[in-house]
């Protein structure tokens, strides 16, 4: 199996823009034998322009296809049932965060995953990066932890990707969407009961998809999450309206979480939301009173840009030193992708398992409680 044979699972703006083309790219790995989207143009499209001549628009059909070694999911929402039903096919799996909305379909995906023999990783990117073996050791060197700071400026989707020509199609089967939300509501319901709409999206949308990604990056660079959220805010955040989508013209809340890594360590983790900035930035600096180092991360829809990482300490005689490193051209999404062959061949461990995503899940669920504390407190604070 030294070149895969893989299904994917959803078309969209991230496998246009890096899944497809870092396929291709690393042909000798990989070729793509089937493609699904609800979009039935999209498929075709997609099929006709990558040679691909399975095509369908139920991803039941394409995890049933034991012609393939692997399936790679990449559509929106949980992908906890297209996971299981390639696992009990007995196809490897990458799947996109977030794997699951749960803690029981974490458990019963990790589970199969080990009595199928099949390898199970989830795509966190970020923990991919060249530089973070290195940033994960600069950290362990500074021992004494202070203080981390984790700050994301977030723009649209739209101004993310306005360099490429995604191709989008409204012909996908209305009864299929509607019950693949209805799906999606269902496992955000038991991950954290019938709460408001807008903590609903809070979880599915805004944890599940996109904080999810820094939790990755606390695992790559301690080994570990914050061991509890001591507080969590959103603003401006009205339980009861909920966002309705990710576009230049749509009002997000930014978030601000401040955590524990230890009884001497703390978090300050800021999600903002400014979807007209120029471009997505995001920076993670630890500190120590021997120095500190600090992870500039890339944006996610652009080839080629890689983390960078600076360290700040004293040298041996008292003068401040910098020191940097980068990831040079070698970018994550093309790193994750071949260690994910290196894990289904047997060449290295998984990288992200069900366990992680499993704890990703109950941080998530700590931080729709703190949020639903602080804004029943700013509510009995209005006069």
């Amino acid at each position: 199996m030294s070149r895969l044979r893989v299904g994917v699972v959803g078309l969209g703006a991230i496998a246009q823009i890096q899944h497809l083309p870092n396929l291709e790219q690393l042909r000798d790995l990989y070729e793509v034998a089937h493609v699904c989207d609800l979009s039935p143009r999209l498929v075709e499209t997609i099929g006709e322009r990558n040679g691909v001549a399975a095509r369908t628009t139920d991803w039941r059909e394409l995890c049933a296809d034991v012609s393939l070694d692997a399936v790679i999911l990449l559509n929106s929402g949980s992908h906890g049932p297209q996971a299981r039903a390639a696992l009990e096919s007995g196809l490897h799996v990458f799947a996109e965060k977030p794997l699951c909305f749960t803690v029981r379909e974490a458990d019963e995906l990790e589970a199969l995953a080990q009595s199928s023999d099949c390898v199970l990783q989830v795509g966190y990117v970020k923990s991919h990066e060249a530089v973070m073996a290195r940033a994960r050791a600069e950290v362990e060197r500074l021992g004494d932890l202070r203080f981390v700071r984790h700050a994301v400026f977030h723009p649209s989707e739209v101004q993310q990707q306005e360099h490429v020509n995604v191709l989008r199609f409204d012909d996908a089967d209305p009864e299929a969407l509607r019950k693949a939300a209805e799906e999606n509501a269902a496992l955000v319901r038991e991950a954290i009961g019938d709460v408001a709409p807008g903590l609903q999206w809070l979880y599915g949308e805004l944890g599940l998809g996109s904080i999810v990604h820094y939790l990755a990056v606390f695992r790559s660079l301690f080994g570990r999450l914050p061991e509890s959220i001591i507080a969590a805010y959103a603003w401006p955040f009205d339980p009861e309206s909920p966002p309705v989508g990710w576009g230049p013209d749509d009002q997000l809340p930014t978030l601000s979480v401040f955590a524990s890594f230890g009884a001497e360590c703390r978090l300050d983790l800021t999600w903002a939301w400014l979807q007209r900035y120029p471009e997505y930035r995001e920076q993670i600096e630890v500190f120590s009173p021997e120095g500190g180092v600090r992870l500039q991360l890339p944006p996610p829809y652009l080839h080629h840009r890689t983390a960078a990482l600076t360290v700040e300490r004293l040298g041996a005689d008292g003068e401040h030193e910098s020191v940097g490193a980068s990831g040079g051209f070698d970018a994550a999404f093309l790193r994750e992708l071949r260690d994910f062959h290196a894990a289904v061949t047997g060449a290295s461990p998984v990288v992200s398992t069900a366990a992680d995503a499993r704890d990703d899940v109950r941080f998530c669920q700590e931080l729709v409680a703190r949020v639903a504390e602080s804004t029943a407190s700013d509510v009995k604070r209005v006069p």
